[in-house]
């Protein structure tokens, strides 16, 4: 019986490459099938791509599986849950509008540290978002940032928010 090596880590994943199920069976163990989602893995230009099978929810449901699909905003009566949603664009440009001179961020370099302003922050990110999208990055593109927390992360990080 093969196994997914994902099972050693995350024992409530069952990946099967190919059509769900086709190749290889799963111990389901004491949790039965309920305790295990069923992903399904396709190479696609070299690339592995994961989504769940089964077919997609019509137009307006709470989730859906398809990278571009549209999701029904949950939305509570009272308390933080009903507060109009806004973007992490515009939550950046109303901080930027009451704090941009304040200091946002600051990074030893070299033994001196660099400061970073909300408003340079914001425009920093701004020019970051302007070089993916120059790069190619398109909407609904992922970007996988590896390193460690440095000023260049977090400009990559929301810049890749901006880009869309």
């Amino acid at each position: 019986m093969e196994q997914s090596p994902l099972n050693q880590w995350a024992p409530f994943v069952i990946v099967s490459r190919g059509p769900p199920a086709t190749g290889w069976e799963a111990d389901l163990g004491e949790h039965g099938e309920e305790g295990f989602l069923l992903v399904t893995v396709v190479e696609q230009d070299g690339v592995l791509a994961c989504s769940p099978p089964g077919p997609a929810p019509s137009a307006g449901g709470l989730w859906t599986t398809k990278r571009d699909g549209e999701v029904k905003l949950r939305m509570d009566q009272s308390g933080i849950g009903s507060e109009t949603p806004i973007t992490v664009h515009d939550l950046f440009l109303a901080t930027v509008e009451k704090y941009g001179h304040l200091p946002a961020l600051a990074s030893k370099k070299q033994g001196r540290w660099f400061k970073l302003t909300f408003r340079q922050y914001y425009e920093e990110c701004r020019k970051t978002a302007k070089s993916f999208l120059k790069l190619g990055l398109g909407r609904v593109h992922r970007v996988c940032i590896l390193g460690f927390n440095s000023l260049e992360w977090f400009l990559a990080d929301v810049g890749a928010i901006f880009a869309g």
